[in-house]
C-alpha cells in the first residue's frame, strides 16, 4: 500500500512540475552507509550514488516542490577475524544493499537575495532492491545476512542541506550533505537458527535480526532551467 500511495504523489507532483518553469539536472557523489545488529552498531559501508532530479522553478520564490529517481548503495561493512586452529586471518566484509530509489519532498532556500542560495530540504523514499553482494558469504549464512530474508521494498525520509550557484543564466552548480534513515526494515530474520560462527567455530543460535540502514551522502551536480514564458497575445 506505501508504495502506490507514493507512486501516486510522484505522478501528481510531476505533473504539476511540467506545467511550469523547471530546474533539473544529474548529481552524484560520496555514499556512507550505516547498520546496526542485534543493537551493535557495524563500521561504515563506503560507496557512491548517482541521481536525476526535477524540482518547480519561480523567481524569487522560496520554496518548491521536487522529485528524484536514483541509484544508492545502502549496508554497512565490518573486520572478522577468522579462528583456525592457533592461526588468525582478518578480512574486510562489506554487506551492501543496491536499491533503486524514487524521492518525492519540498526544498526552501534560506536566502533568496542574490544569486547564490542555501537551502535545505526534506523527501519520502520510495526504494526497491535490484540486488546484494550476501553471496560473497554464503559459507556463512545466517551468522550473515542472506538473501532470502532481504525486504526487496523499503520506504524513509530524506533530509537534506546544500548550496546552489549559478555558472550562467541557464546553468548552474551544487553541493549537498544528506541523511536518509529508513523506516522500514531491509533485512528480517527469525531468531532460533542454529548455525556456526565464523570466529570462534562453535555453534551458535541466533537471535531474531531486524536491521535498518541510516545513510549519509555527499553529493555535487549540475542544475539546467528549462524557462517557460507566458506572451500575452
Amino acid at each position: 500500500m506505501i508504495r502506490w500511495i507514493v507512486c501516486f504523489c510522484l505522478f501528481t507532483l510531476c505533473s504539476e512540475i511540467v506545467g511550469q518553469s523547471t530546474i533539473f539536472g544529474p548529481k552524484g557523489g560520496l555514499t556512507i552507509g550505516l547498520q546496526a545488529w542485534d543493537g551493535i552498531q557495524r563500521q561504515p559501508l563506503f560507496s557512491y550514488h548517482g541521481a536525476l532530479y526535477i524540482e518547480g522553478y519561480k523567481e524569487e520564490a522560496s520554496t518548491a516542490l521536487f522529485a528524484q529517481v536514483g541509484l544508492h548503495s545502502r549496508g554497512s561493512s565490518e573486520r572478522i577475524f577468522f579462528i583456525n586452529g592457533s592461526s588468525a586471518t582478518a578480512r574486510r566484509q562489506s554487506f551492501q544493499f543496491n536499491n533503486a530509489s524514487a524521492t518525492f519532498g519540498a526544498k526552501k532556500r534560506i536566502n533568496t537575495t542574490g544569486s547564490s542560495h542555501p537551502y535545505y530540504s526534506f523527501g519520502v523514499r520510495l526504494e526497491y532492491t535490484l540486488s546484494t553482494n550476501l553471496d560473497e558469504s554464503s559459507e556463512y549464512a545466517g551468522y550473515f545476512p542472506v538473501e532470502v530474508y532481504v525486504n526487496k521494498w523499503n520506504y524513509g525520509a530524506t533530509f537534506s542541506f546544500g548550496y546552489e550557484f549559478p555558472f550562467s543564466e541557464f546553468v548552474g552548480g551544487m553541493v549537498e550533505a544528506s541523511i536518509s534513515p529508513d523506516l522500514s526494515h531491509q533485512y528480517q530474520q527469525p531468531g532460533g537458527i542454529g548455525v556456526i560462527s565464523p570466529i570462534t567455530g562453535r555453534g551458535v543460535i541466533l537471535r531474531e535480526q531486524q536491521i535498518r540502514n541510516i545513510t549519509f551522502e555527499l553529493s555535487v551536480g549540475f542544475r539546467f532551467l528549462h524557462k517557460v514564458v507566458y506572451l500575452e497575445n
